[in-house]
């Protein structure tokens, strides 16, 4: 068993986030399960019981999993839209799990995923702006696939858009998907962001992508 191993939470994730242009990783995306019956039976809310309190949990947990390795990559850490809809309160829980963890706001990568209801816009763009403003970085996921406005993008202001990652596979076979992955990264670079397309292998464009995690998950750094 590595040091890695014994640092980390068995149910952790890390991914390495490679830009294609130089090769080089530029970022770690990482993951974690739910809480096992252990903390469950320690007091911990039950999975399910609050979405949104359990999805800041989570985002903490993933912080929290990679402060032992050291690293000064950023992390991309996934958050559900509609969690941003839940008002200041949680903001301000998130933003203390982080600063707990040692990570600062510019050196996090938040991932936003999932559709949300049209009355839930305002928001939604709201809980964006905050947390732009308090210094992370915003990327929203999904795209060309996520049921959300595009003109979100410019009220987000991103740092980088992550595709839908079955339209970025399956863009290699099919034409019409193809030409749909290349007009939203145009439209991404227009807009002065990067992106991000999930386990792309190929060159192109000034793209980033998920790497396949090796070593049932762990990344050695």
């Amino acid at each position: 068993m590595s040091a890695v191993d014994v640092l980390l939470p068995a149910r952790a994730v890390f991914q390495p986030v490679v830009d294609l242009d130089t090769g080089t990783v530029v970022a770690v995306e990482t993951h974690t399960g739910p809480p096992d019956p252990v903390e469950a039976d320690a007091g911990h809310p039950a999975l399910g019981a609050d979405p949104a309190a359990e999805d800041v949990r989570r985002a903490i947990g993933c912080a929290r999993a990679i402060a032992g390795l050291g690293t000064p990559l950023p992390l991309q850490i996934g958050l559900r839209a509609e969690t941003l809809t839940h008002g200041e309160g949680l903001l301000h829980d998130l933003h203390n799990g982080f600063t707990g963890t040692g990570r600062r706001p510019h050196e996090i990568i938040l991932c936003v995923h999932g559709g949300f209801a049209p009355a839930l816009r305002p928001a939604v763009a709201y809980s964006l702006r905050r947390l732009r403003q308090a210094g992370y970085l915003i990327a929203p996921a999904g795209l060309g696939a996520a049921h959300a406005p595009l003109d979100l993008l410019v009220d987000a202001v991103p740092y980088l858009v992550r595709l839908d990652p079955e339209l970025a596979r399956r863009s290699g076979s099919d034409p019409r998907r193809a030409a749909l992955v290349a007009s939203l990264v145009d439209l991404a670079h227009r807009l002065g962001t990067h992106v991000l397309a999930p386990g792309l292998a190929t060159e192109g464009q000034g793209l980033v992508y998920v790497q396949p995690a090796e070593r049932g998950g762990i990344l050695e750094i």
